[in-house]
């Protein structure tokens, strides 16, 4: 079983932390006490952070929501089911196109 921590240093950032620099954000839309739609707005509506790479996950797919938040500014969109060495090739592939 390959681990993150083996490949990348990763971090947790609650909502009002602001005090680490990121490469990419992999955002939860079903976050507790967050609206994931809303944080991406949060982000690509920052000076500081609208270049990062987003990756959204989700456990309710559909064509529809992938849609609307590709439109709203995610760069890739996987369901929460993807297994973990798809998921880590999508998390290079999106850190590759933004390099």
């Amino acid at each position: 079983m390959r681990t993150w921590t083996r490949i990348y240093r990763l971090a947790y950032r609650m909502a009002g932390e602001e005090d680490q620099d990121f490469n990419l954000v992999i955002l939860d839309l079903a976050t507790p006490g967050l609206h994931g739609r809303a944080v991406l707005h949060q982000v690509r509506g920052s000076v500081e952070t609208a270049a990062l790479p987003v990756l959204i996950r989700t456990g309710t797919g559909s064509d529809q929501i992938e849609a609307e938040l590709l439109e709203a500014g995610a760069d890739d969109y996987v369901e929460k089911s993807l297994d973990a060495d798809r998921f880590m090739a999508r998390v290079h592939a999106v850190l590759r196109r933004a390099m």
